[in-house]
């Protein structure tokens, strides 16, 4: 599903609030079909209504199926609903969203048409976590304007764009630590797709996959994230890039 659907009218165009790809009812019997055969279900949704007839859908799939390990997910969520941050860690489904959208020098367009109460919970990150909901960050390639995870990372942390703007941050309650966004885009990931016993962390029997960093990441001012560098990586046990060559 692919819709920036709103349950309120635009900010700045109060003729419209989206539309739908789906009505309520055929997308509760599309997510219960698609859960019934046990196939794992992401569902684009960008605005608070598309989120809410997400959960809605995989509550009702639940419900109907018997609760299990479903681990459906929900790509973007740029606006959610209050009343519905809480259902996400409740129902076990994955808040998939992506930082670099948040990119403070990108949302000219955005801000006016969501409007200044909307925006206090745009790109809700903190929120999510605090409420108990599993993370997972991307870079949403190519859509994105970087898919430098650092420059996700930085976003993520700061509101800033890479200039500094603006200085005390956009909805700063938003931001989230460094160390739930390393999560967020490493251990977080793996679960999300049910890999979480081969990859998404560094043990004994899990792929070797590692990166070095120029930097460490939790000693720096968290302005200078996005200048961090890789300088090795390690795919599978294997070097296939160092810094240089």
């Amino acid at each position: 599903s692919h819709t920036a659907a709103m349950l309120d009218r635009y900010s700045d165009n109060p003729d419209i609030s989206g539309t739908t790809p789906y009505s309520q009812s055929e997308l509760n019997r599309l997510v219960e079909m698609c859960d019934r055969a046990g196939l794992q279900i992401y569902t684009h949704a960008i605005g608070d209504r598309a989120v809410q007839m997400a959960l809605d859908a995989y509550e009702r799939a639940l419900r109907l199926n018997g609760s299990h390990d479903a681990r459906f997910r929900i790509e973007h969520i740029e606006t959610i609903a209050d009343s519905d941050i809480a259902r996400f860690a409740r129902l076990g489904v994955l808040p998939s969203m992506e930082p670099i959208h948040a990119d403070p020098g990108t949302n000219g367009v955005w801000i006016p048409a969501v409007g200044a109460e909307r925006c206090r919970r745009a790109f809700a990150w903190h929120s999510l976590d605090k409420a108990g909901a599993r993370l997972v960050f991307s870079s949403d390639w190519p859509a994105a304007i970087s898919v430098d995870p650092m420059r996700g990372i930085h976003c993520a942390v700061n509101r800033r764009t890479i200039d500094g703007d603006p200085p005390g941050g956009w909805i700063p309650e938003q931001r989230v630590s460094v160390e739930t966004a390393l999560r967020a885009y490493t251990q977080n990931g793996a679960y999300s797709s049910f890999e979480e016993n081969l990859k998404g962390t560094l043990a004994k029997g899990k792929l070797a996959d590692l990166v070095v960093l120029s930097q460490d990441l939790f000693k720096i001012d968290p302005m200078e994230i996005y200048k961090t560098k890789v300088v090795l990586t390690v795919f599978d046990g294997r070097i296939i890039y160092e810094i240089g060559e």
